[in-house]
């Protein structure tokens, strides 16, 4: 087995891990904060799945988008939990009303959607809403976000980062943002194949090692905001599930690294 393996292995055992974890963890989910923590921690852990899967398919760069939206929604996990949450969690809800208003509107720009059957979800989306608020006696709550930007708190994603003390987080969530936009920065891979002339479309390619070093990241996190809102006494638990992979990382670096002193390229730069 390669140190590439290893790392994967590794990985497959964190979520194996996780999985025990939450079968037995106990959850409330009858305050909203609750309900969004839960959904959102669901979401992080299906996106670290997804890494999983594309790394072990050799397709690491497909997976750089990926972990960035893993990423983000553990920053918005923790975010919404940090300060004001019943007011935070309101205002997650409010966003996701408007962009699901917006869904409906595209459709029927698009022809996919009546103007009648517009007006019906609308109306609907903004009933349910309005129910799910009065139910959680959140229906006055303050609606105006923190400032002008497009996300659901109202403030950039650097800033969230950095209020959150995660400058570093933020590096590499930034550094994933090439693959979705295809910048030219993306494309180093592929011209390496084209110099080759070997261009294989079936795959990515890629080092798994930021990625899953986001997952390293992003899953502990999601599972220390639970342990702080539901009171479980298991940091030291959930420490150690991170800790493992901590330790696969390190050995897969401290290889690579060994492998680039014997004049071996990496197979990828780590992150301009």
């Amino acid at each position: 087995m390669t140190e590439r393996d290893d790392l994967l292995n590794a990985a497959d055992r964190l979520l194996t891990d996780v999985t025990t974890f939450m079968s037995t963890a106990p959850v409330l989910d009858t305050e909203l904060e609750q309900k969004i923590a839960l959904g959102l921690t669901a979401r992080v852990l299906k996106l670290a799945h997804a890494v999983h899967r594309l790394c072990v398919a050799d397709c690491a760069v497909d997976a750089e988008p990926v972990a960035r939206a893993m990423l983000s929604g553990a920053a918005s996990l923790i975010f919404m939990l940090d300060y004001d949450v019943k007011r935070r969690a309101a205002l997650f809800l409010i966003e996701g009303q408007k962009q699901e208003k917006r869904r409906f509107e595209r459709l029927k720009r698009n022809g996919m959607l009546t103007k009648e059957r517009l007006g019906q979800h609308i109306r609907e989306s903004n009933a349910t809403l309005e129910q799910t608020l009065a139910s959680h006696n959140l229906r006055d709550v303050n609606r105006n976000k923190y400032d002008a930007e497009k996300t659901w708190h109202g403030l950039s994603d650097r800033v969230v980062f950095e209020l959150m003390g995660w400058s570093d987080w933020y590096d590499m969530y930034a550094a994933f943002s090439a693959n979705i936009h295809v910048s030219a920065s993306s494309l180093s891979e592929v011209v390496s194949e084209i110099e080759a002339r070997s261009i294989d479309i079936t795959r990515s390619g890629g080092d798994p090692y930021l990625v899953i070093i986001a997952m390293n990241i992003a899953v502990p996190q999601v599972l220390f905001q639970l342990e702080k809102l539901f009171s479980w006494g298991k940091h030291d638990e959930i420490e150690a599930i991170g800790t493992r992979l901590a330790a696969a990382i390190s050995t897969y670096a401290s290889a690579q690294l060994r492998r680039d002193s014997l004049g071996h390229p990496a197979q990828r730069d780590l992150r301009r």
